[in-house]
């Protein structure tokens, strides 16, 4: 969608996100939170940048590409008879 994200540290949030995210260690710190708006905030420039890298992030996450993953993932572990 193009906004920016501020997601929680974990991994799962790290790999999906790389670096088209601010992070927060914290994910129940108010102030933490509240430190990531005001960096968006104060910079249009960052805001601009993770909007676009956002937006290149998420092509990488496609119906296509799980279902090929998916189709590979299974021909891996049932080969078809020769």
């Amino acid at each position: 969608m193009g906004c920016p994200v501020i997601a929680s540290s974990i991994p799962p949030c790290r790999e999906s996100c790389g670096n088209a995210a601010l992070f927060i260690e914290d994910p129940t710190s108010v102030d933490e939170l509240r430190d990531r708006l005001l960096d968006l905030l104060s910079s249009s420039e960052l805001g601009r940048d993770l909007s676009r890298k956002g937006l290149s992030k998420a092509r990488e996450f496609s119906m296509a590409r799980f279902s090929g993953s998916m189709l590979d993932l299974y021909s891996s572990i049932n080969p078809s008879p020769s």
